[in-house]
């Protein structure tokens, strides 16, 4: 998806899963230079993912142990900071577990809206 024109996350997923394939969420986050600031940079670090499976669900955060470079972040279009990111759910799950999907993510005050998905086995 592209940068959100004021302060916020969006994310996309496709509306079916196929389990033999990764999972992936795609989503963008632009927040203003004082908050990206008091969540520390790189930004990315701050992402926090919520899955929920039926009664199942779990909080991840994607990006506190990966590699991040400056170039990661970029200027948005409320003069704060942007990013992109992808994730593969199914590796933070360990496992494809079927059943539908309601993805959420947060950083900072900002939530995004739920996405939601499907996996048959």
């Amino acid at each position: 998806p592209p940068l959100p024109k004021s302060a916020g996350l969006i994310l996309s997923v496709a509306p079916h899963a196929d389990p033999r394939n990764p999972l992936v969420i795609r989503g963008a986050f632009n927040v203003p230079y004082a908050q990206a600031e008091a969540l520390g940079r790189p930004v990315h670090r701050a992402l926090v993912l919520l899955v929920q499976i039926g009664e199942y669900y779990n909080v991840f955060t994607p990006f506190r142990e990966f590699v991040l470079f400056p170039d990661d972040e970029l200027g948005a279009p409320s003069n704060g900071i942007g990013g992109y990111f992808n994730i593969d759910v199914f590796s933070l799950l360990g496992a494809p577990i079927p059943g539908d999907y309601h993805l959420v993510m947060s950083l900072g005050e900002y939530v995004s809206a739920a996405v939601e998905t499907s996996v048959t086995p």
